[in-house]
């Protein structure tokens, strides 16, 4: 038993000395809210191009990383964010708060707010569906809400500050 668990973790290092990291940032980034409900969740929707060196790469690992504007909430609220694929394609001028998503959440990461306004969510699955089976990128939204409170409205100009500090981490090998 004990050279099987050898065994395993020698093949995983060997696997992971052969990954490769690339890193790529937000091409289109919108921040929207429900023009006729104040208390509706905003949304962000977020673009990035896939690099073609790692085109017919398997994934191991993806996680998109960004910095949401400081809300004046209680420290102690909880802020979740849950990512949906876009289901076409879409410019800043153009998308619209109720845009076409697909219902099943890719992932999702909550915060407290005294601690961090940085959110990490794991989207290797997304990125997956992408490489390895041809699914179309046009893009996620982010559905960010106040968990136990009232919802509240991102500022409709913190699209810049969110795409500048956004990027996202692909592990491939």
């Amino acid at each position: 038993m004990k050279t099987i668990r050898i065994m395993t973790l020698i093949l995983l290092a060997a696997s992971l000395v052969m990954a490769a990291e690339s890193t790529v940032n937000l091409d289109r980034c919108a921040v929207l809210n429900d023009p006729g409900d104040a208390g509706a969740p905003s949304k962000i929707a977020m673009h990035f191009v896939m690099l073609d060196e790692i085109q017919n790469r398997e994934v191991i690992y993806s996680a998109l990383s960004f910095t949401i504007p400081d809300l004046k909430l209680n420290r102690d609220a909880n802020v979740e964010i849950s990512l949906y694929p876009i289901l076409e394609d879409w410019s800043e001028s153009d998308i619209k708060y109720d845009e076409i998503t697909d219902n099943l959440s890719i992932g999702s990461f909550t915060i407290k707010l005294g601690a961090t306004n940085q959110f990490n969510i794991d989207i290797a699955p997304y990125v997956r569906q992408i490489i390895e089976d041809g699914r179309s990128n046009f893009g996620l939204i982010g559905v960010v809400e106040v968990l136990d409170d009232s919802n509240i409205q991102l500022p409709d100009n913190s699209d810049a500050q969110i795409m500048n500090s956004a990027e996202v981490k692909i592990v491939y090998k």
